[in-house]
């Protein structure tokens, strides 16, 4: 993927959690944020198979995009929880899918 995919993958990121906010969610769950390569795969579709990758480029660009995002949330009183079993995205508390959703 190169800057430009990336910068564009953040954006929507970007995007959609913030028109949750803009909306009135008083709590966002994150899903499918691991931020990382899982059993070889970086995306639950086969779009990037036989592609090579760069394995680096979430510790290089994607979290780093994410720095401050929890304290801005909090501060406009949103609750953002990664729900992400083994994300690499650590800016957010953690809990299970089960205990998010038995807290609704």
């Amino acid at each position: 993927m190169d800057r430009e995919a990336a910068r564009k993958v953040r954006q929507k990121q970007f995007v959609l959690d913030r028109e949750a906010v803009v909306l009135g969610a008083a709590r966002v769950v994150l899903l499918g944020y691991d931020m990382r390569f899982v059993g070889g795969r970086e995306h639950c579709h086969d779009e990037y198979k036989g592609t090579a990758r760069d394995g680096d480029i979430y510790q290089r660009e994607f979290l780093p995009g994410f720095a401050g995002w929890d304290e801005a949330a909090r501060a406009v009183g949103v609750d953002v929880v990664n729900a992400t079993e083994g994300s690499a995205l650590k800016e957010f508390q953690f809990a299970k899918l089960d205990e998010v959703l038995n807290g609704l």
